[in-house]
């Protein structure tokens, strides 16, 4: 009952903000002091208008054919400009809450998901470490449910060879196996995750040896296991090319591919939500508060000013 009920509070706590501006204006607001007065006056600045002569109100110099007569036992309203800012600063907190309560069930959100994998190359002609990360990015609209069962199909892989100090990047676009690297020169080397390219790449960063390329088929398939089955991700710790030279020993292994950890991410049209549903709410009540002030007389004759 307390999940359900938070949100309507939070909906309704912003108009209830509005009723108590409105009322402390109609209540403390200057005009208030000349509310329901006995005689006829001026609706811009309330003088005693009956009798006079003519449509032009002796204390302010107003046209009474443009600004009115306030009849008597009538309120004053307030004046134009008063309104528009009593509405504007009523609109931020009315709208911006009850948008921070519609977002969350009807705004676009993306499910961004991430999975990760070591792969180590320890072979007597070359010794590095290759940190593969998944990602992929999936648009839902409304609250997302995420659980063990949400599957977000992976789409970019990026493959971080370390060498001491010094990190080589290799993006790969999963869907396509499109990838590219760039050089020592600065230059962009664009081709497919395939050994051939691999040990294309592991050749620009100084791995020049005849078994390099045992070491990229290895690389591939470590790769290709963390997507096993897909869009959930598989492989347990694995060993590739055991070397009869060091006993068996492989010259590379991978850890375990993690399990796809997903999480929800707004969009910019998510965060703009609540400010965009509060100027909608602001341009719908402007004509209700630009129109004619309600208790105000208009007269169209010296007759009607003076028998006002």
């Amino acid at each position: 009952m307390g999940d359900t009920m938070s949100p309507i509070l939070v909906a309704l706590l912003p108009f209830f903000v509005v009723g108590v501006v409105f009322a402390l204006t109609r209540a403390l607001g200057p005009r208030s002091r000349v509310a329901h007065a006995e005689e006829p006056t001026c609706g811009k600045c309330g003088y005693i208008v009956r009798g006079i002569e003519g449509f032009t109100c002796p204390e302010c110099g107003s046209d009474l054919r443009e600004v009115g007569i306030i009849p008597p036992g009538r309120r004053r309203p307030m004046g134009t400009a008063m309104r528009l800012l009593v509405w504007t600063l009523a609109t931020l907190p009315a709208g911006f809450g009850l948008g921070l309560t519609l977002t969350p069930l009807i705004a676009p959100v993306d499910l961004v998901a991430t999975r990760r994998r070591v792969i180590f190359i320890q072979s007597p002609n070359m010794n590095a470490t290759i940190p593969v990360t998944q990602q992929g990015r999936q648009r839902v609209y409304g609250r997302p449910r995420i659980n063990a069962a949400t599957v977000v199909p992976m789409q970019t892989a990026t493959l971080d060879l370390r060498r001491g100090t010094m990190i080589d990047v290799m993006t790969v676009d999963t869907p396509t196996r499109a990838a590219h690297f760039t050089d020592a020169a600065g230059k962009r080397i664009d081709g497919a995750l395939d050994a051939e390219f691999v040990t294309q790449w592991f050749n620009a960063n100084g791995h020049n040896t005849g078994a390099v390329r045992d070491r990229a088929a290895d690389v591939v398939a470590a790769v290709a296991e963390m997507d096993n089955p897909p869009g959930r991700g598989g492989a347990g710790f694995s060993r590739f090319s055991p070397n009869p030279a060091r006993g068996g020993i492989p010259d590379v292994t991978a850890h375990p591919a993690s399990p796809a950890f997903v999480r929800p991410q707004n969009t910019p049209y998510t965060n703009a939500a609540p400010v965009a549903l509060a100027g909608v709410i602001w341009l719908l009540g402007l004509p209700f508060v630009l129109r004619r002030r309600r208790g105000v007389a208009r007269v169209e004759s010296p007759r009607d000013a003076n028998q006002a």
